[in-house]
């Protein structure tokens, strides 16, 4: 085995070669999801959506780095410390690279069955990702979804009135105490400031238009409003609402946030497309890295040979 330095440094350089190409399509893949129509949209995640831009692009970066020195270091012969050198970078690499496929491997194939167990299951004791991904959902579905479902079809937002209400007006108070819904409904197709969507009805009040909200709740609900988490979490919901007709992430709210009330209670929670949108965003991204992770991990076994003192 390894007679000549040629079979070696043909066999690392078409592994560089490749593992290059693929840290190229990397990065433009990385481009193209931060770019995409989806990512764009939920950008409301602010922090969140650059944090794994920088992620994928620090995982495209390495690999193209890797590929680079693997060119270079078998394209002429180098003092054994710069083989050792690049052999441990092509290791990083390699960990870097798979580990980082992998858990976007992990994301884009995760079942219905988990995420509902992820839903149903404590706050406590997780860890500081995890945390971070709960904060979002409370946010969702417990400040946002908690508003829309307390004030709409009220004195405070009173709706137009339309075949699908008893959906509302049915309701036990088992189910109205989840959302914490205390007032009386009101349809009332009289009322010249009746409301089809929750949307339109936040805005007035917000504006000061309301006549049953008083001004100190008006400065609340500002207050609430200017809130860098709740913008966050409104334009997320949005996205989602008009785009597969689903209401919060776990837990889905009586009304939709800007679907009109004549689409009926929401009964589908967002989680499930959301999940749909990640992994038709990332999946082959997911599957490119774990390749140029083996690739760097070859790379990295036969770069030994490159070692050994030839006569060639």
């Amino acid at each position: 085995m390894c007679k000549t330095r040629k079979c070696p440094a043909i066999t690392v350089g078409i592994f560089s070669v490749l593992t290059l190409l693929l840290g190229i399509a990397m990065i433009v893949l990385s481009i193209r999801f931060t770019t995409s129509n989806f990512s764009k949209d939920v950008k409301a995640l602010g922090n969140y959506q650059s944090m794994a831009f920088y992620m994928l692009l620090a995982g495209a970066i390495t690999a193209v780095l890797t590929g680079i020195c693997g060119i270079i270091l078998c394209a002429k012969r180098f003092p054994i410390i710069c083989n050792i050198a690049v052999g441990f970078f092509f290791l990083c690499g390699f960990l870097l690279l798979f580990v980082n496929g992998l858990a976007i491997a992990a994301v884009s194939n995760t079942k219905i069955e988990t995420l509902n167990a992820f839903c149903q299951a404590p706050a406590d004791n997780q860890g500081f990702i995890v945390k971070k991904i709960r904060d979002v959902i409370d946010e969702v579905d417990t400040s946002i979804g908690g508003i829309v479902s307390q004030l709409m079809c009220s004195s405070t937002c009173p709706c137009t009135p339309n075949s699908n209400q008893t959906q509302w007006t049915n309701l036990d108070r088992a189910t109205l105490d989840s959302h914490n819904r205390t007032l009386a409904w009101k349809f009332d197709g009289a009322n010249s400031t009746s409301f089809n969507t929750f949307t339109a009805c936040w805005d007035s009040v917000l504006a000061g238009n309301s006549t049953i909200v008083d001004k100190t709740d008006v400065k609340q609900y500002q207050a609430v409003a200017e809130e860098s988490a709740f913008k966050t979490g409104v334009k997320f919901i949005k996205f989602f609402e008009s785009q597969f007709k689903c209401s919060g992430l776990c837990r889905s709210s009586l009304f939709y946030w800007s679907r009109n009330v004549s689409d009926g209670r929401p009964v589908v929670t967002c989680m499930q497309y959301l999940k749909d949108a990640i992994s038709s965003n990332l999946t082959y991204l997911g599957i490119v890295s774990i390749v140029a992770g083996l690739l760097t991990f070859f790379s990295f076994l036969v770069q030994y040979c490159l070692w050994k003192k030839y006569d060639d």
